[in-house]
């Protein structure tokens, strides 16, 4: 989980990336990617000009929280602590730790996909994938309730090289295991009964 620190908080649990000024901010901002911003109230002004395209979760802190502070932060943020309140903080933190990796990982069929490290496990042991495999199999599990066309595929791949490679690229996950589909005129479908 990378989280980026826009506060006066010092925690010691979690890895963070700490800024101290808007500029440094909106650059972090701008050219990385955060799951979650911690940020002093104080900076809400600057969280309001992310809000539209950051899609991770902002945490606001402040020294004082009454009803007013608290629906303002909740207006544009997701939580909202006082500095004191340590512990809750870190347990939030944790909370959405837990549900980030949730979020990235679906296991099918006796599979396990990580979507941000694109990695296939099968029974604990990693599936070895070719570029232009991964790159199909994560299409096909982010789009896993309806047909993507070859052209659609070919469109969204950098590995894959034309549109007769799909077929046999295909043909190499089907013989991992991987259950998929093909109708005429559609094109892919990975057979999807996800796990919880």
């Amino acid at each position: 989980m990378k989280i980026l620190n826009y506060s006066y908080f010092i925690i010691y649990e979690f890895e963070m990336k700490q800024v101290h000024d808007n500029k440094e901010f909106f650059d972090e901002i701008l050219n990385k990617k955060y799951d979650v911003i911690l940020a002093d109230f104080n900076f809400y002004s600057d969280i309001k000009e992310i809000k539209n395209f950051f899609n991770g979760y902002i945490v606001f802190l402040n020294n004082y929280c009454d009803n007013l502070y608290y629906k303002r932060a909740l207006e544009i943020g997701d939580y909202c602590y006082l500095y004191s309140d340590y512990e809750k903080i870190v347990l939030r933190l944790n909370y959405l730790k837990k549900k980030l990796l949730k979020k990235n990982i679906i296991k099918f069929d006796g599979f396990v996909y990580n979507f941000t490290t694109k990695n296939l496990y099968f029974k604990n042991e990693l599936v070895n994938l070719t570029k232009a495999e991964s790159e199909i199999l994560n299409i096909l599990l982010k789009n896993s309730s309806y047909f993507i066309s070859k052209i659609d595929i070919l469109e969204n791949c950098d590995y894959v090289e034309n549109i007769d490679s799909i077929k046999v690229i295909i043909s190499n996950l089907r013989k991992k295991g991987i259950k998929i589909v093909n109708k005429k005129n559609l094109g892919y479908k990975i057979n999807l009964k996800e796990i919880k």
